[in-house]
């Protein structure tokens, strides 16, 4: 990987967007074609809730290699956050055509169904990924959600519980567990996720939202 794009990914994950974009730019001098870099770029964008740009800057890295999975789920988050489900689900599965074995892309269409109300759809699809993958936390963060608005919640906790176990510190499945357990009733260990959750992610709007409903019933 380009020297400049490894250090805008290292300054992405620690929160330096403008910093990670000054990398990028570096690359993108050299080369103008490096969908990598414009990849990243895209990335950058989307940090910064800049999704238009970021989908134009995605599509270019498209152009140029069609064949990157990667590319068409960037492309189908940017849809998913932009709230246009059918976009999205249209680009996620185009990644999965790609490469079936990409299994970022079915744990991130799980959850866009579920956000249609197609749990059903969605369950199938967070089991598919989790066949290539069984440890994917995207898939199992589907798979629980999916599982959880299916009534099943014991199934939902047991299918998070595996998560954590795998990755304690992902906030997103502290999140997701919070929920699983106000679903069943259960709200101060609900709140205690809910919690963990924004210890490692004070933005984390769902958990911020689930510890609310959940204080409200332990008061």
């Amino acid at each position: 990987m380009d020297p400049y794009i490894e250090r805008a990914n290292l300054l992405l994950r620690h929160g330096r967007v403008n910093d990670a974009i000054t990398q990028v730019k570096n690359a993108l001098e050299q080369n103008p074609d490096n969908d990598e870099a414009l990849a990243m770029y895209a990335r950058c964008y989307f940090d910064k809730k800049e999704f238009d740009e970021g989908i134009k800057t995605i599509l270019r890295a498209i152009a140029i290699d069609p064949g990157n999975p990667y590319y068409f789920y960037l492309l189908g988050f940017a849809y998913y956050r932009k709230s246009k489900p059918v976009e999205a689900v249209e680009s996620l599965q185009k990644s999965i055509e790609v490469n079936p074995y990409f299994c970022e892309s079915y744990g991130l269409l799980s959850h866009v169904l579920s956000e249609e109300k197609e749990f059903g759809k969605a369950l199938q699809k967070a089991n598919e990924g989790l066949a290539f993958d069984p440890e994917n936390i995207t898939c199992l963060n589907g798979r629980s959600v999916a599982l959880n608005k299916l009534k099943r919640t014991d199934d939902a906790v047991a299918t998070m519980q595996y998560a954590l176990a795998q990755d304690p510190d992902n906030e997103f499945t502290h999140s997701t567990v919070g929920w699983n357990y106000l679903e069943k009733g259960k709200n101060k260990i609900a709140a205690t996720h809910f919690r963990e959750a924004l210890r490692i992610n004070p933005n984390n709007i769902n958990a911020r939202r689930g510890l609310k409903e959940a204080l409200k019933s332990i008061i």
